[in-house]
């Protein structure tokens, strides 16, 4: 059984809705995080290091954004995707 063709294009054009969002997450990972300790006079970095592989495994016919909203931080973070629809 297949999905009407309006439903389709909805439904694509939700996932593509969310772009917006996901451009502002990138923007937000990328940002250097630094911190200052004034009791200490110290600085503390927080550093972002790529796991490695990570592997978005999801339905072929449902829904179309969840592969970019599964697989978009792993690829912010620096990591490879493999993705199995």
């Amino acid at each position: 059984m297949g999905k009407v063709m309006s439903e389709s294009r909805e439904e694509v054009g939700e996932a593509l809705g969310l772009k917006d969002s996901w451009l502002d997450m990138v923007e937000e990972a990328n940002q250097e995080l630094c911190f200052e300790n004034d009791r200490t006079d110290s600085q503390s970095i927080i550093v972002r290091d790529p796991l490695g592989i990570v592997a978005v495994v999801s339905p072929w016919n449902y829904p179309v954004g969840e592969i970019p909203l599964l697989a978009l931080p792993a690829l912010v973070a620096g990591n490879t995707v493999v993705v199995k629809p």
